[in-house]
């Protein structure tokens, strides 16, 4: 083998040189290098685990996010719908307090009409019996005696009391 170049003593001289460094490695870096590689690999799945499970419960936030808005959104919806039910209703009631209101003002505008109206009909009625009592008396003191016209008044206030339409 010389003749290829190499040296045999030289090459088992490296055999036992690389055994021997094998099993000094093997003995003291090697467990070493083994526990880190081992304690790596466990990170690395425990990292890969972690990761599952953040993204797992990130699902189920963004689900229950999903599911609280929807409620949320239903429940804006129903309060919305209950003002406006309010609205309506409390709208129905000014109206009817309105039209009560409008009512009661005028029934007493109308008793009022009414009163003035009966109070201008009494003056308007005292009034025309007063001028035709002077009436009366001018006229028949020129062909009776005051005994006589006291009589015929009085004669006629009876019988204009007696009569209800004129309302004496």
């Amino acid at each position: 083998m010389e003749g290829l170049g190499i040296d045999i003593k030289l090459l088992i001289a490296q055999i036992i040189n690389f055994l021997l460094l094998f099993l000094i490695f093997k003995k003291t870096v090697s467990q070493s290098f083994l526990e880190f590689l081992s304690k790596n690999e466990q990170q690395g799945k425990e990292k890969e685990q972690l990761l599952k499970e953040l993204e797992e419960k990130e699902i189920k936030a963004k689900e229950e996010e999903k599911k609280i808005f929807e409620k949320a959104q239903a429940q804006g919806l129903q309060i919305v719908e209950d003002a406006k039910k309010n609205a309506t209703q409390i709208k129905a009631e000014i109206l009817k307090q309105g039209h009560k209101e409008a009512e009661e003002i005028k029934e007493k505008m109308s008793k009022e009409l009414e009163r003035e109206k009966s109070n201008i009909y009494k003056e308007t009625k005292t009034k025309i019996v007063e001028t035709c009592i002077i009436m009366i008396k001018s006229v028949l003191s020129k062909f009776i005696t005051e005994e006589k016209q006291t009589e015929a008044i009085k004669y006629l206030l009876k019988e204009l009391e007696k009569d209800k339409s004129y309302g004496l």
